[in-house]
This record gives C-alpha cells, structure tokens and sequence, in this order.
C-alpha cells in the first residue's frame, strides 16, 4: 500500500512537517517501509518465513526456560524489560 507523502500526513494530522519526516525515516530504517525517491513510500508485507522463523525461536526459548525453571509470568518480564530497553535505546540488545 503507498502512504500519503510527508507533507500530506503532516497537513492532514496538523502536525510538525518534521515529526513526519523523522517517523517515516524510523520506519524506512526498521524495514516497514520504504521510500523511494519519485514514486512514493509503500508499507513492505512482512515475509511469512520470517514469522515462522520468529515463532520457533520464541517456542525454543520458552522451551528452555520452562526446562531452567521459570514460570510464564518471569519470562513475560524478563523479555518485556529487554524489549523495553530496545526501544528507549533504539537498537537489539547485545548477544
């Protein structure tokens, strides 16, 4: 699907041209999207094998803290607080 231009959103949201800008570049950089110059900015469909990929690794991990012990509720925590510091430093936690 292709998004409005920067301008048009930040018109139509009345918000600061800039605020636009700075979330559109967020998301070009995630890979949710991508701009390209004289065409337009289109929203990237995620890739299923990706999905599958994550699944298995969040069934693996969970897995494995069942095995080390933990309940639901720890592991819940514990990934909310990594996912937490992902987002305020704006980069993957290291290995």
């Amino acid at each position: 699907d292709q998004l409005p231009t920067v301008r048009e959103l930040a018109d139509e949201l009345e918000v600061n041209f800039n605020t636009v800008a700075r979330a559109y570049r967020k998301l070009d950089a995630s890979g949710s999207i991508s701009t390209q110059q004289g065409r337009g900015t289109y929203v990237i469909e995620p890739d299923d094998s990706n999905r599958t990929t994550l699944e298995e690794i969040a069934r693996r991990f969970a897995g494995q803290a069942h095995r080390l012990g933990f309940e639901p509720e720890e592991v819940a925590k514990a990934v909310g607080f990594v996912l937490g510091q992902w987002e305020l430093e704006g980069r993957p936690p290291d290995e």
